[in-house]
């Protein structure tokens, strides 16, 4: 199974793992946000990396992103 990495940390994204997980779409193995904005190591007992540095944190290339956002809450 491929794996996923969920990029945000809200209810959106608790969402997203919830369908993910769900359906067996991917192997989620965690969570990114920005390094300014990460608080914390751990959401929904998953892993919090940076997104700089998100290729050395995971160890791995393979591996796909998907950015959690409503369609109310775009930049």
């Amino acid at each position: 199974m491929e794996k996923l990495v969920i990029v945000g940390l809200s209810a959106t994204s608790r969402l997203a793992l919830s369908f993910v997980n769900s359906h067996k779409l991917f192997d989620v193995i965690g969570f990114a946000v920005n390094k300014q904005y990460k608080e914390t190591d751990e959401f929904c007992n998953l892993p919090v990396f940076s997104l700089e540095d998100l290729n050395e944190e995971v160890g791995s290339d393979n591996f796909m992103v998907f950015v959690a956002l409503l369609w109310n809450h775009r930049n």
